[in-house]
């Protein structure tokens, strides 16, 4: 009946329910793409030094910079090297190494990682939600979390912790006195010492003494996943988007006419930039040129949004199927 009455609204605004998954899914693996090519993260790429030492990798890693510029490789400088250690490649340089793909995810020596081929959508929905599961788990460390925040929040010395226990997600912060209202730690638990702590969660995740746990249940349908995913990534991205340098590029702002400065978002999500621009000086390899907004002056400016989300004039960068709607 819920899904009967999403189609017959849908349908009366123009949208349709399958482009409307299509669109999510998109998303997810373009944020999930965007992500994993920005960062780096060697527990998600099975980057572990002492395989890596008995494969022939006599060096650390790096990210691949060609095609997709997801994955990790290693140069092959001794012996050791066997088929279960991954794909070999020739480097652009030449050199033979090591191509370190995420688990499910197919090895192209010309394109670096690429996802695999889908049977149904139940296997893409599956794989995402694999790769947006990692990234919370193994990505902690890019979130950004400002000191004014925790002091706001009380943290003791300003400063949380990588949950160890329970989960394994999540932070926790030792806290003496009330937090601020805006503070959104949860708690009271107790550690080890006696001392009181709150629990810091990610997106699509919630509170408990044992740490940060999914907001789904397992065996959700399809929807409620898809939904969970796009929760979790736009959190994600909104506390990663400095740290993991999202932002336009030099032949972005030329491209677009920026006559200023880009400057931050803080509305909407508090995702993406902008600046003021010279409609005469947009050339044809601008892509955000297609939201041209005002701002409370009457000047014109364009949104830069994060690889998968849609410049808006109202939220700054949002979702395509929401400014649709």
């Amino acid at each position: 009946m819920l899904l009967l009455a999403f189609s017959i609204i849908s349908l009366i605004q123009g949208l349709d329910p399958a482009l409307v998954e299509r669109e999510k899914l998109a998303f997810i693996e373009r944020t999930v793409v965007s992500v994993l090519s920005k960062g780096q993260y060697p527990e998600i790429f099975g980057a572990e030094t002492q395989v890596l030492v008995n494969c022939g990798c006599g060096y650390g890693t790096m990210n691949v910079y060609w095609g997709t510029r997801v994955g990790m490789f290693c140069k092959l400088s001794g012996p050791g090297y066997e088929q279960g250690c991954g794909t070999k490649c020739i480097s652009p340089k030449g050199d033979g190494m090591l191509m370190l793909c995420p688990e499910g995810w197919t090895s192209n020596c010309s394109l670096g990682c690429v996802p695999p081929q889908f049977d149904t959508t139940v296997q893409r929905v599956q794989f995402l939600e694999n790769n947006v599961d990692a990234i919370t788990r193994y990505g902690y460390d890019y979130s950004l979390i400002e000191i004014p925040y925790l002091e706001m929040c009380k943290c003791r010395d300003a400063r949380v912790w990588h949950i160890k226990y329970g989960s394994k997600i999540g932070y926790d912060c030792v806290f003496d006195s009330q937090p601020g209202e805006d503070c959104r730690g949860w708690g009271p638990c107790s550690d080890n010492n006696g001392d009181d702590i709150q629990i810091f969660c990610p997106a699509g995740y919630v509170p408990s003494c044992t740490g940060c746990h999914k907001a789904i249940d397992f065996g959700a349908d399809l929807d409620k996943r898809i939904d969970w995913c796009i929760e979790a990534m736009t959190g994600y991205v909104v506390e990663t988007e400095v740290t993991l340098d999202l932002v336009p590029t030099n032949i972005d702002v030329v491209s677009c006419g920026c006559t200023d400065l880009v400057q931050k978002v803080n509305y909407g999500y508090g995702l993406g930039y902008s600046c003021h621009v010279d409609e005469s000086a947009i050339t044809q390899d601008c892509l955000f040129s297609h939201s041209i907004c005002s701002d409370w002056q009457g000047k014109k400016l364009i949104h830069f949004c994060p690889n998968g989300f849609i410049a808006n004039c109202e939220q700054g960068c949002g979702h395509w199927w929401k400014t649709e709607l």
